[in-house]
Formats: C-alpha cells, structure tokens, sequence
C-alpha cells in the first residue's frame, strides 16, 4: 500500500511538472509571437505583405509571424491597449505619429545606422518619416501618381502615343478618339481614360505647395491648380470618356480601372505603382507603357505635376515584441528585400540602390518608359494628407468639397475659395 502511495504522489509529482513546463512554454510562445497590421485594398498588396512576412518567418522560425489583414481597426487596437507589433502606414501615418501612435526609432535607427545604411535611402522620404527629432518610421515605399496606356489600343485608331510636351488638351483629344462603340448599339464598348483610381486632391500637386512652410497660411488658391482639378473634372464629366460606374462594375465593385484595362476595354487608366504596376506587367496580354501627367496652361505659362504618397512601417507603443519589430522593419528595408519586392512590381523603391539597378530599370520588364517613374518623382509633393499633423482633416474636407463640385452644383472657383478657407481653418484650430 505505502509503495503505492508513494507511486502516486510522484507521478502527480511529474504531472506537476510537465503541466508547469508546458504553461510556461506556452507564455514563452506568446511573448515570441509576432503580428503586422496590413492593407487590404488590392490583392496585390495583400501579396506584397504576405511576402514580407513569409521571407521573414523562414529566416526566424522561433517567431509565429502573423499578417493582421484588419488595418482600420488599428485606432481601436491602440485605444484597447492591444496593438499590433507593426503597423503598415500610408498618407495618414504622419498626422498618426503626431497623435503619439508610434514608438521613437531613433534608437533602433542609431544603434543599426551602418547596417542600415540610411544614406541609401531618398532624402525626402526619409525626412517625412520623421517629425523634428523623433523618427516615426520607416520609409518602405512610394506611391506616384502616373498613367498606363494600351499601345495596341492607340495603334487600332491611329492615335499617337503619348509625349512628355503632352498638355492636357493632347490628352483629352487622344481619350476622346480612343472612346468608340464596336457593335453599332450606340454606345462605347472601348472608353478613353478612366480617373476610378485617384481622387481630386492628387491633383493639388499641380500648383505647388498648399500651405506655407512655416504651416500658417493656406496658399491654395492659383491658376494652376484651378485647371488641373478642371482637367480632372473634363476626364470625369464633360466629354464622355470615363466608363460610368454601372460599366466599371460590370468587372468589379471597386478598382475596376485596371480589370477593364487588361480586358482592353479601357485605353487609359491613371493610377499609382502601388496595386497596378505589378497587377499589369504579369497579367497584360498587349503591348502597354507608362507616361506622366501631362502639363497644364495657366495664364501663358505650363505647370506639371503629381502626387506621392508615402508608405511606411510603425511600432506602435505597446507593442508585445517591439525588439522583434524591429527586427522585421530591418528585414523588409534591407537592399534584397526591396529589390525582390520592386522586381514583383508591389513598390516603387525608397532606396537609390535598388532604383539604380536592374530589379527596377530591367530591359527585359516593361514598362519601357521608365524614366516616367523617375521623372514624376522629382516633379512629385506629398498627398495632402501627409503634409501636416491636421493633413487627414485636410484630406477628407476638401475632398468633400470636390465631390460637391464634380456633381456639378457648385462652380469650380467658388469651391476653391472654399478649400482655402477649410485648409485656413484648420491650420488655425491647429496653431492656436
């Protein structure tokens, strides 16, 4: 009996044992588990990200590396003490960081400045990652505003492609030639330009700068910017080239442009990098290129311009594993990883390195005219919604005035005086 007593108790004994062993190693596989916090609005940001955490997961298999597809739940997330470990930024991460959503890298940034090599990296997506001393992020991409056009399209109706001189009246002639009915029922099977994929305020950029450098004044009223966002308003509304919204979701609820471009039913798709250039290089059955926006004339004089919007990766404060996170930023900045990513079309890199060599000015890849990618980048100034702490406020309101002008039932100027004063107002509200 007291030898089976004494069996007993060591085996609740070693039970013991083994069930403290297993519980500590499962708090262990918790502290280890990694999350990123990512878009979802095209597929091929979806792969984009996937990518980042697949290479990263096979390089730190003591890691559970998990990519969160929830990025809108993200103020929620802070706000119940639960962030993720990284969190993906676009144009909103500036006015985020300035709300105190992010930990300071600089330390991380000092401490790993040579194997990072930050010299590397353009200048001014380094600067906008960074507000005074405290460095919000890390410059992952850049998203330029260009446009795709189908050279076979162009070909069929004896249109020329386009040309740097190009201004916006060449463009809304070729567009209005690429628009024609096919099957004698009166309407357009083939349609000139579509605009689904941007919005009125990447048009700003046309006129300079919106608010002065010391961020006190609004200057967004010139003649520039009026016929830019005219020319936008053209495109959309006067002459009949944009597919309507009922045959855009013929191919899909949203981001139908480049489905209704690769089925050669569009000629024209303005767009970014970002969840186009690399859609259209694998799935393209014609021959297609890229050219910049045109230019504008005001007053006797031509403007150009275009839009970038930054994208980022952040640690928010609170993260479980920020060392990890780390760890990770490093990973999706170094000079293999963005290559790889820029060679796949999901970005266009931060670093001169990587825009120097083949993975983005291959030969063998179209499009053939690179140099618009670059050229656009030099003419190109931050989304409205990057530019301020209140630039997300900025964003939404005057985009809601352009809606107004777009439905036709306020003049372009009077909407102009309008956003002035919204972007007059908030910087005020701001400065107070």
């Amino acid at each position: 009996m007291k030898e089976h007593q004494t069996l007993v108790r060591r085996v609740s004994a070693l039970f013991f044992v083994v069930m403290l062993v297993a519980c500590v190693s499962a708090v262990g596989m918790a502290k280890d588990k990694l999350i990123v916090l990512w878009p979802t609005y095209t597929q091929e940001k979806i792969d984009f990200g996937q990518y980042l955490v697949d290479s990263f997961q096979e390089k730190h298999p003591e890691l559970e590396v998990q990519l969160l597809l929830e990025y809108s739940k993200l103020p929620v997330l802070i706000a119940a003490g639960s962030p993720p470990d990284v969190t993906w930024q676009g144009a909103a991460g500036y006015s985020n960081a300035a709300q105190g959503w992010f930990l300071d890298l600089s330390p991380y940034v000092a401490r790993d400045e040579s194997e990072l090599a930050v010299r590397d990296f353009f200048p001014a997506l380094w600067e906008h990652t960074q507000i005074g001393s405290m460095r919000w992020g890390m410059p992952l991409s850049v998203n330029l505003g260009i446009y795709y056009y189908n050279q076979d399209l162009f070909d069929r109706r004896g249109v020329a492609y386009p040309r740097d001189s190009w201004v916006s009246s060449d463009f809304v002639n070729a567009a209005r030639r690429l628009t024609y009915d096919t099957n004698g029922d009166n309407e357009p099977d083939i349609y000139g330009a579509s605009l689904e994929l941007t919005n009125p305020t990447w048009f700003y950029a046309y006129g300079g700068p919106v608010i002065n450098p010391e961020g006190t004044k609004s200057i967004f009223i010139n003649p520039a910017r009026e016929k830019a966002l005219e020319f936008y308003n053209d495109i959309r509304n006067t002459w009949g080239v944009e597919p309507p919204k009922a045959v855009l979701q013929r191919y899909a609820r949203s981001n139908a442009s480049p489905i209704m471009f690769l089925n050669e039913h569009l000629a024209i798709t303005f767009g970014g990098i970002a969840g186009t250039l690399g859609t259209i290089r694998s799935a393209a059955e014609f021959n297609w290129d890229v050219a910049a926006w045109p230019w504008v004339e005001a007053e006797g004089k031509l403007y150009r311009g275009t839009t970038y919007t930054p994208e980022s990766l952040a640690i928010p404060y609170g993260a479980a594993n920020p060392d990890a996170a780390w760890e990770f930023i490093k990973h999706a900045m170094s000079v293999q990883v963005m290559a790889e990513v820029t060679r796949r079309g999901h970005i266009f890199p931060t670093r001169q390195r990587v825009l120097a060599s083949d993975a983005w000015s291959s030969p063998q890849m179209p499009p053939r005219n690179q140099q618009a990618f670059i050229d656009s980048l030099a003419m190109a100034l931050p989304h409205i919604g990057s530019i301020h702490v209140m630039g997300s406020d900025m964003n939404k309101s005057t985009n809601a005035l352009l809606t107004t002008y777009l439905g036709g039932t306020v003049s372009l100027r009077e909407t102009m005086e309008r956003i002035d004063q919204t972007i007059q107002m908030l910087l005020d509200e701001y400065n107070r």
